[in-house]
Order: structure tokens, then C-alpha cells, then sequence
């Protein structure tokens, strides 16, 4: 079996794992699902930068399933981050600075982790199902449209200098994808004139593109390939879901302005 090969059934496995979790499963089951998706994104992202376990990253990753769940609960996501901010200061002014184990960029890096994974997929708890699949569509076509548009007439690179794979002619694939799903979807279920719909779709491309960009800008400065192995052809969670932690927080943006549903 080719790698490619290997990347389309995973891929399967995959579509078929979310379409039972999105139509057929209760609702704890599905926080029970973000909640790993969460604790594996994070624990991929933290491991780029440390290798072993520090308390710090054990810390986050036992706030991350909170983090993840908050606006489902009704809990105020950003006071809950603002707590553990201050606890994370706090235990390292008086303990862990003493010991050598963190330091105030540590702290950094895990706020950044917990903004970054559970602070955007937290706000799909905000989605219908309508939505939720509409956003997971739009992504996996730009990114699968990006993938084969570029692999089949890529010639000019997009950024060389953060991913060396990626085209102008790939993202124009992708852009185009992006716009006929937004366009046919809105067309068809959703409210409001035809060209609104076509600005959805540029935005979510734009979006997921340059979250995938920004995932690549941190491994390449980091010195890693893959954010981890546990997907086989795809590589880790985090390079699976890198594209919608920019596209969640964007859709729901717009769509807290502007009625895109009947």
C-alpha cells in the first residue's frame, strides 16, 4: 500500500468516525470526543517544544478538557483561562522558577496552547449541525482541493520559505472549491443574497489556508516535520486540524454579525 493510499484510508476511517459522532451520537459522547481531540492536539503541540513531561504541561493538559467544554457548559471560557494564567504565575514565582522546571516563557507557551487548540475548537459547542458540517466541509474540501490542485499543476510556490509543497495554483484550486460548496450550501439551505455566500467562502479558505501555513511556520521553526504519527499519511492531530483552528474562530465571527441561517 502507497502512502497515498494510506492517506485516503485514514481519511475514510476518519469521515465515517465524524459522521457517527456528529449524527448518531448523544451528546456526551461527542464531548467526550472533543475532549480527546483536544488533550491529543495539545499534547502534540506542547511536545514540539518539550520532549518530556514537565508540570506545566501535565497542568494543561488537565485544564484543556474545561477549556474545550466551557461554552457548552455556560461557563465562561475566558475567566477560566484568566484563572489559569494566574495560577500558572503564581506556581511559578513560588515553586517552580526555585526548581529550574519552568520559566515565564514556559507559561507562555502553555496559554498560547490552550488559546490556540481548546480556545477555538471550544466554540463548535456554539454550532448546529448544520453549521458544524458546513465548516468541516468547507475546510476538508480547500484542504483536499489544495492538496490534488497543486499536486497536479502546482508550478509556483506559495511559500517556500514556510511550506515548500504548497502552490499558487494549489491554493487557487482550493479557493475555488471552497466558494462552490459556501456558494451551493447557502444557495440551497442558507439565507441571504448569492455573493454573501461566495464571500464566506473566500473567508473560510482564507482561513484554513493560512492556519495550515501558521502550523507549518511553527514546525519549520521548531525543527519538526509532523506534529506527531497517530494518523498514518497525515501525520498528527494537529496537522489534521490545524486548518480549522483559524476557520472555527473566523466563521463564528461572521456569523455573529451577519444571519447566515433561516
Amino acid at each position: 500500500m502507497t502512502s497515498h493510499h494510506l492517506r485516503l484510508l485514514t481519511a475514510g476511517v476518519l469521515i465515517v468516525l465524524l459522521a457517527g459522532l456528529i449524527f448518531f451520537a448523544p451528546s456526551t459522547v461527542q464531548a467526550g470526543a472533543l475532549g480527546v481531540l483536544c488533550l491529543a492536539a495539545l499534547y502534540e503541540f506542547w511536545t514540539m517544544f518539550w520532549s518530556d513531561w514537565t508540570w506545566l504541561k501535565v497542568s494543561g493538559l488537565i485544564v484543556a478538557v474545561p477549556m474545550a467544554l466551557a461554552p457548552g457548559l455556560g461557563w465562561n471560557q475566558g475567566l477560566l483561562l484568566l484563572i489559569c494564567f494566574w495560577l500558572f504565575c503564581l506556581a511559578t514565582t513560588f515553586w517552580g522558577r526555585g526548581t529550574g522546571e519552568s520559566s515565564w516563557t514556559d507559561i507562555g507557551i502553555v496559554l498560547a496552547g490552550l488559546i490556540y487548540i481548546p480556545g477555538s475548537l471550544g466554540l463548535l459547542c456554539f454550532m448546529s449541525t448544520m453549521e458544524l458540517v458546513f465548516v468541516l466541509a468547507a475546510v476538508a474540501v480547500s484542504d483536499t482541493a489544495a492538496f490534488y490542485g497543486g499536486s497536479r499543476w502546482g508550478k509556483h510556490k506559495l511559500c517556500p520559505s514556510i511550506s515548500p509543497q504548497k502552490s499558487w495554483e494549489g491554493s487557487g484550486c482550493g479557493l475555488a472549491a471552497c466558494i462552490i460548496l459556501s456558494l451551493g450550501v447557502g444557495l440551497i439551505w442558507g439565507q441571504g443574497p448569492w455573493f454573501s455566500w461566495i464571500g464566506i467562502g473566500v473567508a473560510l479558505n482564507a482561513a484554513a489556508q493560512l492556519g495550515d501555513l501558521f502550523e507549518s511556520a511553527l514546525k519549520r521553526g521548531l525543527g519538526v516535520k509532523d506534529s506527531g504519527g497517530l494518523l498514518p499519511g497525515h501525520g498528527g492531530v494537529l496537522d489534521r486540524v490545524d486548518s480549522l483552528l483559524l476557520a472555527v474562530p473566523v466563521y463564528t465571527a461572521l456569523g455573529s454579525v451577519y444571519p447566515l441561517w433561516g
